[in-house]
Order: C-alpha cells, then structure tokens, then sequence
C-alpha cells in the first residue's frame, strides 16, 4: 500500500509539471466560466437536453462536472469590463432552495444540505472576477435546518440496532441526525481559484464534483455531500488527439468528519471510537470521444481515500462509464460500472465488490416548436451479490480502517442511495427550455447490505426497508426569474426495518410502515 501511494504521489506530480508545460504552452486564455452544480438542478439539464435535442455545439461530454462554458453563461450578469475584455466582473445568480419532510429525513444530491426532518434551507450567491487567466468564483452558501428529532434506529427497541454498531456505525460516518436542535452552517459553497489556459485550469476549489453519466446518482463523485477543498488539474473542454477527443481531470483534496458525538446504546461496548482525523483523498477521471463513432463517450475514474496520518490503509474506488448519445432519435443511453477494495479483514485479501448504474433519456418532439415529452429511465445497484462470502465484503462507502468511509461532512460523496442501496426510478415531463412539469415514481431499497449480513432476527424477509415515492415536479422561467418545485408522497414500508412480532401468522404480523411528505420550493434570480 506504501508502494500504492508513492505511486500516485509521483503521479500527481507528473500531472502538475504538465499542467506547467500546458501553461507555458498554450497562449489562448479560456474564456469559459464554470457552470457548477445548481441547487435547483436546472441549468445543467437544460444544457444536457439541448445536446440531446440537437442544439449544443459544445461537444461536451457531460461525463465530469461541473463543465466550463466555452462563452459566458447566460444567466450571469455582466458588471464590467474593460475594453479588450481581458478583465471581467460577473454578479452570479441568487440561489434559494427549501426543503421539508413531515416525518423523517428523505431527499438526495442537494449539495451542504444535511439529512433532517421539518424544514431546511439553503440560500447562495456570489461574484465571478476573470483577469487575463486569474478567474476567481466566490460564492459561499449558508445552511439553515430545523433539525426535529424523530424515531432514530438506535432509540428504537426493535431488537436490530445490536448489529448497526459493528456493519454500520463502525465503518463509515453517516448519523442519522446532525446533533440536537436547529442546525446552521456556512461554507465556501461553489467557489475556486484558477489559472485558465486553453484547454487546462488549474487551481483550488471547493466545488461540487460528478463524475459519470448518472442524472440521478453516480458511484464516485456526485453532489449528495458537500463540496470538499481540494486541488484540480483539468481541461476546459474536449481535446483533439487525432483519433478523438479526450477530457480529463485530476484532484487532490481534503475530506471533513461530520464531529456528530457517539450515540447512546444499548450496548456501549460494540462502538468503536473513530480517529480525531482528516482524510486525503485522489482521484483521476478520463473520457474517450473515439472519432470513427459520433455519440460515443467512454470513461474511467478511481480515487483513493485514506487517513492523513496512516496511508497504509486506503478505500479504493472504481469505475468504467460510457454514454451514447442519438441526437437524430433526441435520445440517449449510459452506464456505470465500479468496483470497490476494502482494507484486508484478518489476513484476508482485499475484498472487493460492484455496484452498477444504468439509464435511458429521450425527448419525443412536440408538435408546438421547442416542445418535447422527456422521458428518464434510471437503474442503480449498490447492493451486494449475495453469493457465498458476501457477509465478507464490506458495503459500498464503508470500510473497517477507513472508519468514516467514502463521505464528507457526514454524508455520502457518491451515489446518494448510500451503503447497499439500490434504485429505480422513472420520470415523465414536458419541457420548453429551463421550463419542465413532470410526474415521476422512485422506488429506493435501504442498506439490504445491513439487513443480509447481520443475520437473524434482522435478515427476516418481512423487514425490507423500502421507500416508495410518487413525485410531481415544475419549474418555470419569469425573465429573470426560475421557480422550481417538488412534491413528493412517500411510503416507507417497514420503517428502519421494523414490523411488530405480536404472535400473528407469519405474514399477517403488524407492519411499520409510514408516510412521509417530502418537498423542495426554490427560487433562482439573475440580476
């Protein structure tokens, strides 16, 4: 493991002298501001639909985020420039987003909010400054949650919470409530320091990475956690090779622990303490346009996350990805493939295990101009086989050494259906630009990984967790204005993987199941 690490450190280092000679090559600054990851969600889609509809001459791949503009963002507004355009100052949009849940915490891929029951809120705004190559985003956000308490797995006497300790709580750091009372937080949100060369920037950023096609979950980077500082290499749009295009990234950074205290159990001894210590973590992703076959995007991306103090052991992650893109069908299909490898149990080799997403978009014509049914299909499987040895493999974000596991501040940085999770989804709308109303359905199976390997009374077939959601969606554009909104009726069958044993036959015994709603109204000014 030692070996591993020297490995990519002189890696990393051959990536910055080229970023150096990338710099002292190429004369042409970037013109580009980055398009990070929205609260709202809109202004990505609204970029990836146009490549479906035949629109977007970017030539993007929309395989790593956020992606740079190659002329200036539409919902910027300029404040001044100087006469050859060298210096620029841009007012960045006004980024509100609510959220609520009546019963317990539910929701995904919204960036420093945290998991909560009752209402929460996130506001950001923020400035964009370019000077010949220096481009400076500020945009900090500040988090607001009311935090109620609810029915948490370890306050539940159900006779299950004796192997959360040693499958869950021990090797990932994921609480279920972010302390007690109302939660505030500020952070630097979207913001970087970069030095823009056409094609590479390089710098310093506390954005939002995704990494792969998902729309609704991806393995390895995503915006389910809050954006991590870290150090970037990368290009500013797709390369010519000769044989295609390529894009690419590479990152160094930090991950924070959430600090959330050790709860109170039952069985205090079954809690291990987890190290008072920040976590590095590196990562590359790469994408393949091959010339000979247009709409065809493949990718690969790895990263690597180990305790800044103890290198020796490391949670290492991986995955290949491809999108094919039908602009003449205003279609496309994707999908992902990782493996995971664990810190060695007892002597044993590294254990690994894969996890899968797979989609399909398409956007049926209207006959009004501009108008489109979109359709998204989407499949993600964190669950682990359960083929002989499967209580062996540590789930999808966790680890044994690597104790607070694939997660920044508390919360997963890949795929938000968390350890063991899976989910499909399918979603219908009408769409106009930013404009979209739709219906969509989530079905979203709870950490099956815990529930197989802790075996009896747990692994008992009338205890799946399983969220069932109905959802409706809008969002519209008033000049300047975006409103967004989500309704979602969600079932919880077997809460926390619950029933009542009170002596019924077997499968007539009471269910815990509970119902949740589950909203989100935000707003997007552009001055």
């Amino acid at each position: 493991m030692k070996n591993y690490f020297k490995a990519k450190s002189r890696l990393w280092k051959l990536y910055l002298l080229a970023g150096m000679l990338s710099i002292s090559v190429f004369q042409q600054e970037v013109q580009a501001q980055t398009l990070s990851l929205d609260l709202l969600g809109n202004i990505e889609s609204y970029y990836r639909r146009k490549q479906l509809s035949g629109d977007d001459t970017s030539g993007l791949s929309f395989l790593i985020k956020p992606i740079s503009l190659q002329s200036n963002n539409e919902f910027n507004r300029l404040l001044l420039q100087n006469s050859t355009g060298k210096v620029s100052l841009y007012l960045l949009p006004l980024t509100v987003q609510q959220q609520y849940n009546s019963h317990h915490p539910y929701g995904m891929n919204d960036n420093a909010m945290i998991q909560s029951k009752g209402y929460q809120a996130i506001i950001s705004a923020g400035v964009y400054f370019k000077a010949g190559p220096l481009s400076i985003q500020l945009r900090p956000d500040f988090v607001y949650a009311a935090n109620k308490n609810f029915d948490q797995l370890e306050k539940v006497d159900n006779h299950i919470y004796y192997a959360y300790p040693e499958l869950v709580y021990n090797r990932i750091d994921l609480p279920s409530r972010f302390s007690d009372g109302t939660y505030q937080q500020a952070s630097w949100g979207q913001s970087s320091i970069r030095l823009n060369f056409d094609p590479v920037s390089f710098g310093l950023s506390n954005e939002n990475l995704w990494w792969g096609p998902g729309r609704k979950n991806s393995l390895l980077m995503s915006n389910n956690a809050p954006g991590f500082k870290h150090l970037t290499l990368n290009t500013t749009r797709p390369v010519d090779v000769k044989i295609g295009k390529v894009e690419a990234q590479v990152i160094a950074g930090r991950l924070e622990n959430s600090g959330v205290a050790i709860p109170s159990p039952e069985t205090p001894s079954k809690f291990l303490v987890k190290p008072d210590n920040w976590r590095s973590i590196a990562g590359i992703v790469f994408t393949y346009q091959p010339k000979w076959v247009p709409g065809l995007y493949l990718g690969f991306d790895r990263t690597a996350v180990a305790y800044q103090s103890a290198a020796d052991s490391a949670i290492i992650f991986s995955s290949w990805f491809g999108r094919f893109l039908l602009p003449e069908s205003h279609a496309e299909v994707y999908f992902q493939i990782g493996k995971n490898r664990h810190t060695p149990v007892d002597g044993q080799g590294r254990l690994s295990s894969t996890a899968y997403i797979a989609g399909f978009s398409k956007l049926v014509p209207l006959r009004a101009e501009d108008q489109y049914i979109q359709v998204d299909v989407e499949f993600t499987q964190l669950e682990r086989s359960r083929s002989r040895g499967v209580k062996d493999k540590p789930a999808w974000y966790t680890d044994v050494a690597i104790m607070h596991g694939y997660t920044n501040d508390g919360q997963v940085i890949g795929a938000g259906v968390g350890p063991g999770g899976s989910m499909q989804s399918l979603d219908l709308s009408w769409v106009k630009g930013v404009k979209q109303i739709g219906l969509g359905f989530e079905r979203i199976a709870n950490n099956n990984d815990f529930f197989y390997s802790a075996g009896k009374p747990v692994a008992d077939p009338r205890r799946h967790w399983v969220d069932l959601a109905l959802k409706g969606n809008f969002s519209w554009n008033f000049n300047r204005l975006i409103v967004n909104a989500e309704f979602a009726v969600v079932k919880s069958l077997n809460y926390q993987w619950q029933y009542v044993d009170d002596g019924s036959f077997y499968w007539d015994v009471p269910k815990i199941d509970v119902a949740n709603f589950h909203s989100k109204i935000g707003l997007m000014y552009s001055f």
